[in-house]
């Protein structure tokens, strides 16, 4: 029997798994191991793994419902559910910012697995920031404030940045007639863990309801700034073949676009309807 095991890689959040091969066949038993950690640890990382776009949907699935994203990105016939994220001389990068996967969703991915293709010699790093220990760092009168309050969060001004070509901005818009725009609370608590975690991001979140224009400024600004605190971040070094797995209701992360005009490739996978939600036990 293959013994797993984890190191952390910071005291923040985020584990290393020893053991496991995600491209080999994975049993129900090693699914909920590494879902336990994920909860556990808001993010894992994976070496020296060698997966196809297929597998990596094959290993979504032991853990949730792939999400066919907004066709804006290049995927794979055999593999829609997959965004290829390629940034080189002749493409910028798109994902330098501090955001939630899909957060404008009203049922946003509670997980991404992200694959590394293409590694840059030097940059293309990811930021990851722990969102419950960016709550608990918040001053208890600030904190009882926007306890119950709900922000909107949508793709707004975005959608430009995202629209390569007329095409594309398009194939954008139709795409978001059906999933543009959501209403999410400030602060929720985690549905397995049951603690509180923050859940605002610069990239979606563009106003708390029930506040005024000035007052809006004053708390989303100051929450997109504790986002930034080093303190609470996580830095990834990215390997080829390596294969990262974050919870999106705990973290969200900003990819560093420092690399040009080397090149760095991705394979994106989002996953809704969390499987195994009520099968982990602390």
């Amino acid at each position: 029997m293959v013994e797993f095991s984890v190191s952390k890689l910071s005291t923040i959040l985020g584990c290393e798994v020893h053991g496991v091969d995600l491209g080999s066949e994975i049993s129900k038993e090693t699914a909920a191991f590494i879902y336990g950690e994920l909860v556990k640890h808001g993010l894992l990382v994976f070496r020296g793994q060698d997966i196809s776009p297929s597998q990596q949907v094959k290993i979504g699935r032991l853990f949730g419902q792939p999400v066919v994203p907004l066709n804006v990105y290049e995927s794979f016939p055999d593999a829609p559910e997959i965004t290829v994220l390629h940034a080189d001389a002749k493409s910028s990068p798109d994902t330098d910012i501090w955001h939630v996967d899909s957060s404008f969703r009203e049922e946003p991915p509670f997980a991404t697995i992200l694959s590394s293709v293409i590694v840059p010699p030097l940059g293309g790093d990811t930021i990851f920031a722990c969102m419950r220990s960016a709550l608990r760092s918040l001053p208890p009168g600030f904190r009882n404030d926007i306890q119950g309050l709900f922000a909107v969060h949508e793709v707004g001004d975005l959608k430009n940045h995202f629209s390569r070509s007329k095409e594309d901005h398009h194939q954008l818009i139709k795409g978001l007639r059906d999933h543009g725009a959501a209403i999410h609370p400030i602060v929720y608590a985690h549905p397995h863990s049951l603690e509180d975690v923050l859940y605002v991001n610069e990239t979606y979140t563009s106003h708390v309801l029930g506040l005024n224009a000035g007052e809006n400024r004053r708390v989303l600004n100051y929450l997109f700034d504790l986002i930034k605190t080093p303190e609470l971040h996580y830095r990834h070094r990215w390997e080829e073949g390596m294969v990262v797995i974050w919870d999106n209701r705990l973290v969200q992360h900003y990819a560093v676009a420092d690399y040009l005009p080397q090149t760095r490739t991705m394979h994106r996978l989002t996953l809704i309807n969390d499987l195994h939600l009520h099968e982990v036990s602390d």
